[in-house]
C-alpha cells in the first residue's frame, strides 16, 4: 500500500525493532500511533535515515530496499548484549506514517535483517546509560533453493514398471499454452513437434509402445495431435490427433497421458513421438482461475508460485493484464530453478524490472508508450537538481536493427518464423516491422544491428513484434538521467513512475521515468530520473494487426 499525504501533511517514520526478546519502537519524535483497539507508542529515538528504493530498467536482478539507521537507544545495548541478548540476529521493520491515522494504513518500506550493527555507550550524568547504534536494514538475500518439478516426477522404475528403459531419467515435461501450433506469415497452420512423449508403458514383444506421457500434470486439451516418426514421409513425420487421457502413476502423481493400445501397428512402433498442441485447447491449467493458461502474465505468476521466496501477488496481479498481451507456448523437461527459469526465458521478452518490497519480490512495470503522468517535478524552491545530468551509453551501444526467432520445432531444435524490426521496413516482406522510434534512430546515428534474440515461449508475431517495439523502445534512443532533490510533498512517489520534469536551468520539459529514490529522516527524497527522448513526429509504423494492443512508439 502507497502512502500519499496531502500536500504539506506530517510525515513520520516508524520503527520497529525486535531484539533481546522485545519489540523496540522508534520515531524521530515520541508519539502514540493508534493499532486498532490499542495504542502504541514510539520513543523519540531515529537520529539519522537513509532509505534506498531502486528498480534499474529491464533488469532481471532483484533490487531489494536499504535502510540505514542511527537510533539514540534509552538504555544500554551493551548491558543486553553481555547478557547473551546478539544485536546482529535482529529483524526490523521500516515504515512511514501519516500522523492522525490508523498504524494499520502504514506504508512499509522495508521488513528484513539487521545487517553490521555498530554501538557505542553513553554514560548519563545520574549514572545510567543509554547507547548509540547504527546498522543497515535489508531484505533477505535472494536464495531461490526450490526446483520444478519434484525429483521423482520423472521416468523410473518405480514410477512406470512397464516403461521404454531408454527413457529412464526423463523428466516429465510441463507444458503450457499450445506448443507447435503456429501459422506462417500468409495464415497457413504450421503443425510442428511442439512437446516431448515420454514412452511409459512398452511391450518387448513386437517392440512397440502403448502409452505415452505427455505432460506431469492435468492439461485442458481433450485430444491433441501426434507427430510419430515415418521415414516413408517427406520431412520424416505422420500425424494423428488422439485422446488425452489423466492417470496417476506408481507413486500417485497425476499425468496426461496418450493410450497407443488401440493404434495401428506403425504408429505403436514408431519410436519417436511429439506432441503438437493444436486441437481443442492447450496444456496447462492456470493457478488463478482455472483455464487455460496461454498468457504471459498468467506464466509468470504460475512459475513464480513454484519458489521458495515470497511473493508479492498483489503487485504482480497489477502488471498481469499488461503482461497477457503476450501469448506463450512451450515446455520444460528438466527440473529447473523457477526462478531461474523466468529470469532467463521469461522476463527478456517483457518491459519489466525485478524488484523486492516487504511481501516479497514484485515486477516493475516500465509504460514506456504511456503518456500519463504520476506528478510534475518542476525546479525551483525546494526542489533542485543534485549533480550533471549524464549521458547512459554511447551511440554504438544503441540498436535500431533487430531480429528475433520463434515458433520452435522442439524436434529439430530450429525456428519456424523470425521477425525483424528497423527502419524503412520492406512492405513486401509480411515479418518485417518498423517503429518511429528506430526510423529516428537510423536517421541520425545509422543502421545499428543488435544482437538477435531467439524464443522457445512466443508462438505468434504479435508477441514477437511486440518484444521488438518494447526493446527498439529502450535501444534505439539516447537515455539521460539527472537527479532531483524534492521536498517530502514527493516522497511518495516510487521507482516505476513516470514524472514530467521541468526544469528552466537545464531546459528540459520531458516525462522521465523514476528509476532511484531516497529518503532522509524527514522525508526529503531524492529522485533518480531518466529523461525519456522526445518522441518521433514524422515516420511510419507497421502496424501488426491487433487492435487490442496499444504499441509503444
Amino acid at each position: 500500500m502507497r502512502l500519499r499525504p496531502e500536500p504539506g501533511e506530517q510525515l513520520a517514520w516508524l520503527l520497529d525493532l525486535t531484539f533481546a526478546g522485545r519489540i523496540w519502537r522508534f520515531a524521530s519524535e515520541t508519539m502514540e500511533v493508534a493499532d486498532g483497539s490499542d495504542t502504541r507508542t514510539y520513543l523519540a529515538g531515529l537520529a539519522g535515515l537513509r532509505v534506498r528504493l531502486e528498480a534499474e530498467p529491464l533488469s532481471t536482478s532483484p533490487s531489494p530496499p536499504t535502510a540505514q539507521i542511527e537510533v539514540v537507544w534509552p538504555e544500554s545495548v551493551a548491558a543486553l548484549i553481555a547478557l547473551g541478548h546478539d544485536l546482529s540476529a535482529a529483524t526490523a521493520e521500516l515504515s512511514m506514517h501519516r500522523a492522525g491515522i490508523d498504524r494499520t494504513w502504514r506504508e512499509v518500506l522495508i521488513a528484513g535483517r539487521v545487517v553490521e550493527p555498530d554501538y557505542d555507550e553513553i554514560l548519563n550524568p545520574d549514572g545510567s546509560r543509554h547507547s548509540l547504534v547504527t546498522f543497515t536494514v535489508e531484505w533477505a538475500p535472494w536464495d531461490d533453493r526450490a526446483t520444478h518439478p519434484a525429483p521423482s516426477a520423472a521416468v523410473a522404475a518405480d514410477t512406470w514398471p512397464d516403461r521404454l528403459p531408454d527413457h529412464d531419467g526423463r523428466v516429465y515435461p510441463t507444458v503450457w499454452g499450445r506448443p507447435g501450433s503456429y501459422r506462417e506469415a500468409d495464415g497457413t497452420a504450421i503443425v510442428a513437434p511442439g512437446s516431448p512423449a515420454l514412452i511409459v508403458e512398452y511391450s518387448s514383444v513386437g517392440e512397440i509402445a502403448t502409452k505415452l506421457l505427455i505432460a506431469g500434470h492435468r492439461v485442458a486439451s481433450a485430444t491433441v495431435t501426434l507427430l510419430y516418426r515415418d521415414d516413408a514421409v517427406m520431412g520424416g513425420w505422420s500425424t494423428e490427433v488422439v485422446d488425452v487421457t489423466h492417470e496417476t502413476d506408481s507413486l500417485g502423481q497425476l499425468c496426461a497421458v496418450v493410450d497407443l493400445s488401440t493404434e495401428v501397428l506403425a504408429i505403436q512402433q514408431a519410436g519417436d513421438y511429439w506432441i503438437c498442441w493444436s486441437q481443442n485447447s492447450g496444456a496447462l491449467l492456470s493457478d488463478i482461475d482455472g483455464a487455460e493458461l496461454s498468457t504471459m502474465g498468467h506464466l509468470i505468476e504460475w512459475w513464480l508460485g513454484r519458489s521458495i521466496d515470497r511473493i508479492d501477488r498483489a503487485r504482480l496481479a497489477s502488471v498481469r493484464p499488461m503482461l497477457d498481451r503476450w501469448k506463450v507456448a512451450g515446455y520444460a523437461d528438466e527440473a529447473v530453478s523457477p526462478w531461474d527459469y523466468v529470469a532467463d526465458n521469461l522476463l527478456p521478452l517483457v518491459p519489466v524490472s525485478v524488484a523486492v518490497g516487504p511481501d516479497g519480490l514484485y515486477l516493475v512495470l516500465w509504460r514506456w508508450d504511456s503518456t500519463a503522468t504520476a506528478a510534475t517535478i518542476t525546479e525551483g524552491p525546494g526542489v533542485t537538481h543534485v549533480g550533471p545530468v549524464q549521458y547512459q551509453a554511447p551511440p554504438w551501444e544503441r540498436c535500431n536493427r533487430r531480429t528475433i526467432r520463434w515458433a520452435l520445432d522442439a524436434a529439430s531444435n530450429e525456428y519456424l518464423r523470425r521477425t525483424t524490426i528497423g527502419p524503412a521496413p520492406d512492405p513486401e516482406d509480411p515479418d518485417a516491422i518498423g517503429s518511429l522510434v528506430v526510423e529516428q534512430s537510423a536517421t541520425r546515428l545509422g543502421v545499428l544491428d543488435g544482437e538477435d534474440l531467439t524464443t522457445d515461449t512466443l508462438p505468434d508475431r504479435d508477441g514477437a513484434a511486440l518484444t521488438l517495439l518494447w526493446r527498439a523502445t529502450r535501444d534505439a534512443a539516447s537515455r539521460r538521467r539527472v537527479v532531483f532533490d524534492c521536498s517530502a510533498d514527493h516522497a511518495w512517489i516510487r521507482p516505476g513512475d513516470v514524472v514530467q520534469l521541468v526544469s528552466a536551468h537545464l531546459l528540459i520539459d520531458a516525462a522521465a521515468d523514476v528509476i532511484a529514490v531516497e529518503l532522509d529522516d524527514h522525508c526529503r527524497v531524492r529522485l533518480g530520473l531518466e529523461i525519456r527522448p522526445a518522441p518521433p513526429t514524422t515516420g511510419s509504423v507497421v502496424p501488426i494487426g491487433d487492435d487490442d494492443i496499444v504499441l509503444p512508439q
